[in-house]
């Protein structure tokens, strides 16, 4: 019994420091001027670094008769979407 405790107690500790480690994908911005996407390693979209191997994008939108139509999808680095996202200190 207590060999199935250690276990289960081993696992909760390991879901646990890899939920602290997840990827986070954040975006910021509005249709009218564009969207900011980009995906972090951790759960603050300006505090945490960005995730490994991932890009960022900014999109723009037309008005197009009552809706937002995607007009352009740029692909930019995280770090550059990052950066438009958060506040510079």
């Amino acid at each position: 019994m207590k060999t199935l405790q250690t276990v289960i107690i081993t696992l909760a500790l390991i879901v646990v420091d890899l939920s602290l480690w997840a990827n986070t994908s954040c975006e910021c911005g509005e249709h009218a001027t564009g969207i900011y996407l980009y995906t972090v390693s951790g759960s603050g979209c300006c505090s945490s670094p960005i995730a490994a191997g991932s890009i960022g994008h900014h999109m723009t939108y037309i008005w197009n008769e009552g809706a937002w139509e995607l007009d352009e999808d740029e692909q930019i680095t995280g770090q550059a979407a990052q950066d438009e996202c958060c506040p510079k200190t």
